[in-house]
């Protein structure tokens, strides 16, 4: 068993991480820790990698694994963190919108979305949000009722990061 007690890096910020991440893994020399979001943000846990490594994670309490950290690296390997994909709903507004149209919907999306207390991130012009269970999207897209024609809303299964700097509170 290997003890991590410190993040190397990551894969998709450190140039050179990221140039070692894809020379290696084209010589099938990546090993992959599988880790849903909830699990990522304990700082304690014990995991197994694809190829069998026995992995202790040990880091500074409050500190949270993201997707492409490096938890090992060396010049014949290199050990990831790979977020499992979730369930999510995504929102895009549709392009033949005037830009003030846009603003318009854009806002509302963001009341409705805001209302309901969720993590977000965007990848090109769509938003997208964890769902729990298929028996919330109805109600979701119910939510989205005054506005559906303006979005288009698609289901997908990817990884999810919450932007950075974007808190989810209660009331």
């Amino acid at each position: 068993m290997i003890t991590i007690t410190s993040v190397i890096g990551n894969v998709r910020s450190d140039k050179k991480l990221g140039d070692a991440y894809q020379r290696l893994s084209k010589e099938n020399k990546v090993e992959r820790v599988l880790l849903s979001r909830m699990e990522a943000q304990r700082s304690r846990m014990r995991r197994i990698s694809d190829a069998g490594t026995d992995i202790a994670i040990s880091l500074e309490q409050g500190s949270m694994l993201k997707h492409g950290d490096v938890l090992l690296a060396d010049e014949n390997k290199l050990i990831v963190v790979e977020y499992e994909p979730e369930d999510m709903m995504g929102f895009k507004i549709k392009d033949e919108l005037s830009i003030e149209q846009k603003v318009t919907i854009a806002i509302k999306l963001g009341h409705i979305i805001g209302n309901l207390h969720r993590p977000i991130c965007t990848k090109g012009n769509t938003t997208y949000m964890p769902i729990q269970s298929e028996s919330e999207v109805a109600d979701i897209k119910r939510n989205l009722a005054p506005i559906s024609t303006y979005i288009d809303i698609q289901h997908a299964k990817i990884v999810f990061e919450p932007e950075e700097g974007i808190e989810v509170h209660t009331h």
